[in-house]
């Protein structure tokens, strides 16, 4: 695999996929030579090239699958041009171009695409719990996501592409809760010490058991812990007359991200996550391929 895009998501990335079991990276790409991610690629001893999107496009056989974290913008280029090569790409930007994936809910899609969205660190974080609760609820009328991270943990792209961001996470919420009316907020929060992520989860329903709804969320908490283990339930759901509020906390590995950067590093143990699958289902097909043409 490639990763394009040497800031700190891509760095973030990179030390990720030092402990997957199905990929090494084959190059990790940017625009500059001297930053502190190629610097780090290097000492790992993983290729660099500071040849951008050009130099994957010149150099396919290095890579099946590249990780995209540039920018929404530049994002709906490279998804053409590695298209018309055949690559694999995971789209760690909100670009709203591709097929958009959550683990939890949908990751069997990832095999009938080339182009997988991981939407946007709200929406990764957001989502398992808003599809498990629209699956408890009769009747939303309306869904409001908050998504509080630490001011220090929003990199230049992560500030231009807020706009971006914000139309994602509410098109994929309204996608996969078969709910309307959406809102998504993203607050920075200078504070110091830097505040771990926080997401506020309200919606609006006609109709809704609370045994179920606390079960479903649980469930789907429980879930999304076996890849991103600081991905915390803060307490059960709140439940008022017509409206169930929820609330998370989301704490990062500490790889190269601090550990207050849940924003960033839950996205990235997505991308890792499914990467690792799709790579298993190559290798299988590989192997399968090989023994048959043994046999014949």
């Amino acid at each position: 695999m490639a990763i394009l895009g040497s800031g700190i998501i891509g760095t973030d990335l990179l030390y990720k996929v030092q402990r997957s079991v199905n990929m090494s990276c084959g190059c990790f790409v940017g625009r500059r030579e001297s930053s502190e991610g190629m610097r780090r690629a290097r000492e790992m001893g993983v290729p660099i090239s500071s040849g951008e999107v050009g130099f994957l496009l010149a150099n396919p056989g290095l890579y099946e699958i590249v990780f995209d974290a540039t920018s929404a913008e530049a994002h709906k280029e490279h998804s053409r041009q590695f298209a018309a090569i055949g690559k694999m790409v995971f789209d760690l930007t909100p670009s709203h171009t591709g097929t958009p994936v959550v683990p939890t809910i949908n990751a069997e899609r990832l095999f009938l695409a080339r182009d997988v969205s991981l939407v946007s660190c709200g929406g990764q974080a957001a989502l398992p719990v808003i599809h498990a609760v629209a699956g408890q609820c009769a009747g939303i009328e309306y869904i409001e996501m908050v998504n509080t991270s630490a001011s220090k943990s929003a990199g230049l792209a992560t500030r231009l592409n807020m706009d971006e961001y914000l139309e994602t996470t509410e098109a994929a919420i309204a996608e996969f809760s078969g709910c309307g009316r959406v809102k998504c907020l993203g607050l920075l929060n200078p504070a110091t010490p830097p505040v771990h992520m926080r997401v506020t989860i309200t919606v609006l329903v006609r109709q809704y058991d609370t045994e179920r709804v606390t079960r479903a969320v649980r469930d789907a908490v429980a879930a999304v812990r076996r890849y991103v283990p600081g991905y915390t339930l803060i307490a059960d759901p709140v439940y008022g007359e017509g409206k169930i509020t929820i609330l998370l906390r989301v704490s990062g590995r500490g790889d190269y991200l601090a550990e207050y950067a849940g924003n960033l590093d839950i996205i990235n143990a997505a991308a890792v996550y499914l990467g690792d699958l799709y790579s298993e289902r190559l290798r299988q097909r590989r192997a399968s391929a090989t023994a048959q043409l043994e046999t014949a």
